[in-house]
């Protein structure tokens, strides 16, 4: 996967779970205290961020890190099925 394909999915895990939670960009900035055009960047792939402004925008979102990473919640699912079994 390319640089710029990751960052779009990273940003749509983000916006999805955004719109889930029924938020706004706006109500993303004022919790994560980044400002409403970064997220917007962000959501569009356009921006690539730090880990703490990643972390930032999980925490607003009222989730973990690993809920926005594209890959990372199905390969979590599969370990516990593997686990439970």
């Amino acid at each position: 996967m390319k640089p710029n394909e990751f960052l779009a999915q990273i940003g749509n895990m983000i916006r999805r779970r955004r719109e889930l939670e029924g938020m706004t960009q706006a109500d993303l900035a004022e919790r994560s205290g980044i400002c409403r055009t970064s997220i917007a960047n962000i959501e569009a792939g356009r921006q690539d961020t730090t880990l703490t402004r990643f972390l930032d925008i999980a925490w607003g979102l009222k989730t973990t890190p690993e809920n926005l990473i594209p890959g990372v919640v199905l390969s979590l699912r599969k370990r516990k099925r593997r686990k439970v079994a």
